[in-house]
């Protein structure tokens, strides 16, 4: 399948320095895929941010190499031309409806890119808080797939109270755009019972 060029600039393929990079990929650096597979890296700078990440981390990894890299990129090049193929299997636990992730894993993704972003930059604070909304709610569809909806809804609630996941969905909620404003406003009012619904129509889309 064709893959989305990462760059917000239409047709537009080379290099692109530091400024360029602030003005087109920093402002709007969660919308970049962030599949590492598809992009090369300075060793050292990769091996800054993959060394320092918990081992915990073993979903959305790429998310916690690819975003750090870019915001600490001095230059990037942009090739149009495929050199990697790429096999989607329906079957894959990545395109699973009921694969399980932990809040474990999404909350030390949250903390290790709370530190390792320029949030106060390029409109990175709301960006970041959004992806953190989006991943929070996809931890509860997982559990509402994989558990009972009382224990799903204690454990969320204690995770929602958390004063640094308070902090991040009120950002969202006030400047967040699109679906993951709506998201905020789910986690922030714990409609749990909506979220319970859109787990189900979600499984049976995928089934």
């Amino acid at each position: 399948s064709k893959i989305k060029s990462p760059l917000p600039i239409q047709g537009r393929y080379g290099l692109f320095g530091r400024e360029e990079i602030e003005k087109h990929y920093l402002t709007r650096l969660f919308s970049v895929p962030q599949n590492v597979w598809a992009k090369a890296f300075k060793r050292d700078l990769y091996l800054r941010f993959q060394l320092a990440m918990e081992d915990a981390i073993r979903m959305g990894e790429d998310l916690c190499i690819t975003y750090p890299c870019l915001a600490q990129a001095r230059q990037i090049y942009l090739l149009n031309e495929p050199l990697y193929f790429y096999r989607i299997n329906p079957k894959s636990i990545t395109n699973s409806a009921c694969k399980y992730i932990s809040w474990k894993e999404c909350l030390s993704r949250m903390k290790f890119l709370t530190g390792a972003l320029p949030l106060e930059k390029f409109r990175l604070k709301s960006q970041f808080a959004g992806s953190v909304c989006y991943s929070l709610f996809n931890v509860i569809l997982s559990h509402f797939n994989n558990e009972p909806y009382n224990i799903t809804v204690s454990e969320a609630r204690n995770v929602l109270a958390t004063q640094e996941v308070r902090y991040w969905i009120e950002e969202a909620g006030r400047n967040a755009g699109g679906r993951n404003r709506l998201i905020a406003y789910l986690l922030h009012f714990r409609l749990f019972a909506i979220m319970k619904l859109i787990s189900i129509l979600k499984r049976i889309y995928k089934s």
